[in-house]
């Protein structure tokens, strides 16, 4: 799931020239639905390839704008449930299984930047963990596993509060040497999103 800096942009309080201000920014609230697909998964951090994942999952994601080294951001936290969540089981020959669950992620570093009056690219970090319904991604991993995101994404506001967000992302699963395996997943998703925004 995605998070969205786009509240400080398409709110009733805000606008998008409001991004490149010092404006303090009021607490953001978004829900979002989601779609993410992965052909394929690669090997870096985990060690399944050839994992095909694909996420449904709706969510909600609170945010504050904070300053670091003289540049604006978003800090985002965002809570996520799996809709379902469909992958390839490695240790069953690539068989196709589905799970559901939830994802937290406290720690969400955002950075945007306005290319007109309702379109702007988002570039977004997160780090957190996911709780799901068996164990993931092997019969020898975990329910509860650690994540990392990295997003791109391109976002046009289409009224006052809605967001239609297009882009991709490298997402990484594991369980962090917590579980008798830790085969983890990398994939790199495309993502399609929508959102409501609004503030506190």
């Amino acid at each position: 799931m995605g998070i969205s800096s786009g509240s400080l942009l398409a709110s009733d309080n805000y606008s998008i020239a409001s991004v490149d201000s010092n404006e303090t920014g009021s607490v953001i609230r978004e829900i979002m639905v989601q779609t993410q697909y992965s052909p394929t998964s690669y090997v870096f951090l985990g060690k399944t390839p050839n994992s095909s994942s694909h996420r449904y999952s709706l969510g909600m994601v609170f945010s504050n704008r904070i300053r670091l080294i003289n540049t604006d951001f978003l800090y985002s936290v965002r809570w996520h449930p799996y809709l379902s969540y469909h992958y390839s089981k490695r240790d069953q020959g690539g068989r196709l299984d589905t799970v559901h669950g939830w994802a937290f992620d406290p720690l969400g570093l955002v950075k945007y930047k306005s290319l007109n009056k309702s379109t702007y690219l988002e570039t977004a970090f997160y780090g957190g963990f996911a709780y799901v319904s068996s164990h993931f991604p092997t019969d020898k991993g975990r329910r509860l596993n650690f994540t990392f995101e990295g997003q791109v994404s391109l976002k046009q506001v289409l009224d006052s509060k809605y967001i239609l967000s297009l882009g991709t992302s490298y997402h990484h699963i594991s369980n962090a040497q917590t579980g008798k395996e830790n085969p983890g997943i990398d994939s790199l998703y495309l993502i399609a999103k929508i959102s409501y925004l609004f503030t506190q």
